[in-house]
């Protein structure tokens, strides 16, 4: 999903989402999300389709800590601050504000099953 954001390739990443990759990873060797890596690159249309489909205009960056508005800022990606205050607004409710935090929520059920199937033996 990542090469697909660099290099704009909407059709990619919409398969990705649609065969239920997660939009809101972190790739390991660069530490960032698909949206922040669509702000980096400048990528309108891949931003609001990501933001679309649920990627967390919340979720910091692994590596920097920073928020995708934060970047957007120190990228002067203008149409990326103002895309994401549209989301910033409707979405209000969301909680997540770190990569570690969003793991964690995510991966509350998995740990539960986890848990449980150890417990039994």
């Amino acid at each position: 999903m990542f090469l697909g954001v660099q290099n704009n390739d909407l059709e990619l990443v919409q398969y990705y989402i649609r065969v239920g990759v997660d939009i809101n990873y972190q790739h390991p060797e660069f530490m960032t999300s698909p949206l922040i890596e669509s702000i980096r690159c400048c990528h309108p249309e891949m931003t609001t389709m990501l933001l679309r489909n649920g990627a967390s205009p919340t979720l910091n960056e692994g590596e920097s800590n920073k928020s995708p508005l934060t970047i957007a800022r120190e990228v002067k990606n203008v149409g990326a601050i103002e895309i994401l205050n549209q989301f910033l607004e409707v979405g209000k409710g969301n909680t997540p504000t770190t990569a570690q935090d969003h793991l964690v929520k995510k991966d509350t059920l998995i740990f539960r099953l986890i848990k449980k199937v150890f417990s039994r033996r």
